[in-house]
């Protein structure tokens, strides 16, 4: 192990009781971390997505109503958008969102190597999709937009190849390395005695779940019971204390731990429900945007929850105004009465006639400008789908496509993606490259992965995912229009200078058009093909002025031949001595 890896040789990892002291005392350590972030969570919980998310692992099958703050929806419907809006505009499934290529360029440029590569894309787009992997995409993209800091875990399955589990907002802390990449997460969620036995098997569980497998009483393997999973880097701790049977199974050091145990009772005598592998990290962990050093992610609702909860009160009191303006508090005189006191339109009050214009009335006369209240609500609600970044997404819903030309739209949307430029790179980085790298790696181990050419092999270049989000798609549109015009051009010039056409390369921009337009390899001829394909045409222009030219010197000889140039002699008898090489007659 190299010396500069943080170890904590402390703890035995072979010692189950001593390496659950060690985790739970990490955990609280966690918890006071984040336990400044929760009241801003909760807030957040209540006004933009009171059911779409839990606080604590104690929230679980709670059916309670959680919306009585909200009175106005903007926030909650800019929050669907937006969520909707990341997996339309950057993983999309009906799209080809990203591709599977090489490091080594030249390599990239093998036919052999493109076939394998989109041959691997495909095989991952396809898991993907018989997964649950954009249900789960789609909640993570919606909670980044909310909390700032969202994850999902994937793991092997036995039926889809992988399954992905959410990590909600509140049962997990997180940490990060020296390079400040997520590399510890402990989650603590609820699970019933049941799930717990057919999980990790009686004998690993504590007194009391194995008390709940063997009560007669109805439904009691239903208790939910709290457990804590924590996943880090195998250097987390000094793997010479880890499990030798663990190490046994990579045949070297372990690159990711998970570590399962009951929060509360346990085991005495293992202490671990489970101590297991990944071999590469597992969970995806994204985050919106961080200040420095901070280890949770800011969001865009937290921008704007001034904004939202600003927006309810002024729901509100339009709400009261126009009641007050419309139904307001009236006032009668002592003499009438109260059992014929009515506000219903159409109804007669009997009053003594002394007075009657003190009899009956307002309290007071509310001069509520409506239209004034209702702009100062649509001010707020476009704050907070500008905050939202609702204006992105919407781009092509709001275009009118019979006034602008597609580029036009294109360049539209070019121009407001820049905006989440930043946003789109660390999502990249921190969830989506990762999750392609993880199904890829999950397939390959299954064998379901197309077998990887040798040159690949030999060459020992490093397999990466390259990524196709509209903002890319837009930018390659772009070039692509640049390329047309050029081209225009050029030809137009061509038709008084053909000298014009030595200044490019056409066969590199026949690649370059394939590749922007991302055209399948086997659609395009490799350098190797084209070359064979023009000496093949070479030879047969050859061939046919051959022919050409034989079919012109038998017309010229019987032409020749019918030529009289003398006494019973004709031209072709006079010149085929010379040409076969003696002295013409």
């Amino acid at each position: 192990m190299p010396a500069d890896v943080a170890t904590d040789p402390a703890v035995d990892l072979t010692d189950g009781l001593a390496v659950r002291t060690y985790l739970e005392s990490l955990r609280a350590r966690q918890n006071s971390v984040a336990a400044s972030w929760y009241s801003q969570w909760q807030q957040l919980r209540e006004f933009f997505q009171p059911r779409g998310s839990v606080i604590g692992p104690e929230d679980v099958n709670d059916g309670g109503r959680r919306d009585q703050f909200i009175i106005n929806e903007t926030g909650l419907l800019c929050l669907r958008i937006l969520k909707s809006g990341m997996l339309t505009g950057m993983s999309n499934q009906t799209r080809e969102w990203f591709k599977v290529t090489v490091e080594d360029y030249e390599l990239m440029e093998q036919q052999d190597v493109k076939t394998w590569c989109e041959e691997v894309a495909d095989c991952v787009r396809r898991t993907m999709l018989k997964s649950n992997f954009y249900q789960e995409l789609l909640s993570l993209y919606g909670n980044l937009g909310l909390y700032g800091t969202a994850a999902f875990l994937i793991e092997e399955d036995d039926h889809t190849d992988i399954r992905c589990k959410p990590y909600t907002n509140g049962t997990f802390t997180v940490a990060v390395s020296d390079e400040l990449r997520v590399d510890l997460t402990i989650r603590s969620f609820m699970m019933t005695a049941r799930q717990i036995l057919e999980k990790f098997g009686y004998d690993n569980c504590s007194s009391a779940v194995q008390a709940y497998k063997a009560s007669n009483a109805g439904g009691i393997q239903e208790t939910y019971l709290q457990v804590a999973h924590v996943i880090c880097r195998g250097d987390y701790f000094d793997q010479r204390n880890i499990n030798p049977k663990l190490k046994a199974a990579l045949g070297g050091d372990i690159p990711w731990l998970s570590i399962w145990y009951e929060v509360g009772q346990f085991n005495t005598e293992k202490g671990l429900l489970r101590q297991s592998l990944f071999y590469e990290n597992p969970l995806m962990c994204g985050r919106w945007d961080v200040t420095g050093e901070n280890v949770y992610g800011e969001s865009p609702a937290m921008d704007v929850l001034g904004s939202v909860m600003s927006l309810q009160t002024w729901e509100e009191r339009l709400a009261q105004g126009a009641e007050k303006q419309f139904n307001p508090v009236t006032i009668a005189g002592t003499d009438v009465d109260p059992r014929r006191v009515t506000s219903l339109p159409g109804e007669t009050i009997f009053v003594d006639a002394k007075d009657v214009s003190k009899a009956f009335g307002a309290a007071y006369n509310v001069d509520f400008k409506l239209d004034q209240g209702m702009n100062m609500v649509k001010r707020i609600e476009d704050r907070i789908r500008e905050g939202m970044f609702v204006n992105v997404f919407q781009q092509f819903i709001d275009s009118d496509r019979r006034q602008q030309t597609a580029e036009e739209v294109r360049a539209k949307m070019q121009e407001k993606m820049q905006v989440l430029g930043p946003v789109v790179e660390r999502n990249v980085e921190e969830v989506l490259a990762p999750s392609v790298m993880r199904i890829m790696s999950i397939l390959g181990r299954k064998g379901k992965l197309p077998e990887m050419p040798d040159s690949i092999k030999k060459s020992g270049t490093k397999i990466k995912p390259v990524f196709e989000s509209m903002l890319a798609s837009a930018q390659k549109m772009l070039r692509l229009n640049n390329v047309g015009q050029v081209l225009q051009m050029v030809g137009q010039e061509a038709a008084l200078n053909q000298g014009i056409l030595d200044n490019f390369d056409f066969d590199k921009i026949a690649q370059g058009i394939a590749d922007d337009a991302s055209l399948p390899a086997e659609f395009v001829r490799t350098p190797e093909a084209v070359i064979a394909l023009r000496k093949a045409k070479e030879r047969a222009q050859q061939q046919q002025m051959l022919v050409e030219n034989a079919q012109k010197l038998a017309a010229a000889a019987n032409v020749a031949s019918q030529t009289p140039v003398g006494a019973g002699s004709n031209l072709l008898e006079k010149v085929a001595p010379g040409m076969a090489g003696g002295s013409p007659s």
